[in-house]
């Protein structure tokens, strides 16, 4: 299964199906493929984010932190 959401006229983001988790990739303007840029999976019974540098680079994607307060949920 995967998920497009074109985010602007260069842009698209895509979330799809990986092995043993879910991919999120960036295709943008020209590119053949949508590179991915992190991983969300199961290893050893532990959950992994994986960011991909090389990607996030190319597309000039930053990356910002938040802390949601547990009582939130």
């Amino acid at each position: 299964m995967r998920l497009n959401k074109k985010l602007n006229d260069e842009t698209l983001a895509v979330a799809r199906y990986a092995e043993d988790g879910i991919a999120l990739s960036i295709s943008g303007k020209g590119d053949k493929y949508a590179n991915s840029i992190a991983l969300v999976e199961c290893v050893d019974g532990k959950l992994r984010l994986t960011l991909f540098d090389d990607a996030i680079e190319r597309y000039g994607i930053e990356i910002g932190h938040e802390n949601i307060a547990p009582e939130i949920w």
